[in-house]
């Protein structure tokens, strides 16, 4: 069971600071709100805020943000024979490398998903 401190013991910590916990690198952190359900599956849903890292490397089992022709997508990422490459939600699907001059660019990785409580 969680628990709280003392209200009488605020006077003795630090208020918490949400930045200071999202953020590691808070020159390189910004964040985006999902539109859609489509990742669903991996927890993250409509409206759901994400903690994006731009200084982080990609790498196995790490979730990104993507662009490609201009939008921005979510993106797994998995090492595949000893290769980066993106994981599309239908596992059927094609496996795209990670590519440096591919038109799929990685724009960040996924730190934190911030839910709504309802």
């Amino acid at each position: 069971m969680a628990g709280f401190p003392k209200p009488s013991e605020d006077y003795f910590q630090k208020r918490l600071d949400p930045k200071e916990l999202l953020e590691q690198n808070p020159a390189t952190t910004f964040y985006m709100r999902i539109s859609g359900n489509t990742w669903k599956r991996h927890g993250i849903v409509d409206k759901d805020f994400l903690v994006i890292d731009r200084s982080l490397e990609p790498s196995h089992g790490k979730m990104a943000v993507v662009t490609y022709m201009g939008d921005f997508s979510i993106r797994r990422i998995g090492k595949i024979q000893g290769r980066l490459c993106f994981l599309e939600l239908d596992e059927k699907a094609n496996i795209v490398p990670v590519e440096l001059e591919s038109d799929v660019q990685i724009w960040g990785i996924i730190t934190f998903v911030i839910h709504r409580c309802k």
